[in-house]
């Protein structure tokens, strides 16, 4: 898997999820998308299970974390 498509909680790449979802870049949400990326992992096999994709996390978290962000 290319570093582009796999799954970052760098700052720069969080912003790019808030972008992508219409929501301010925050520390408030960066952390909140934190700690969804912690419970998509959990229920894909864990922390160290595989690498997962940028786009496996959005198709996750879409419909569920936008009433979370400010």
């Amino acid at each position: 898997m290319t570093d582009h498509k796999e799954l970052s909680l760098q700052a720069h790449e969080l912003n790019y999820i808030l972008k992508k979802f219409e929501k301010k870049e925050s520390e408030k949400n960066r952390g909140t998308l934190r700690g969804w990326e912690k419970k998509f992992k959990d229920n894909n096999g864990g922390q160290q299970a595989k690498s997962y994709t940028k786009d496996d996390f959005y198709n996750y978290i879409k419909g569920k974390i936008e009433s979370e962000l400010e």
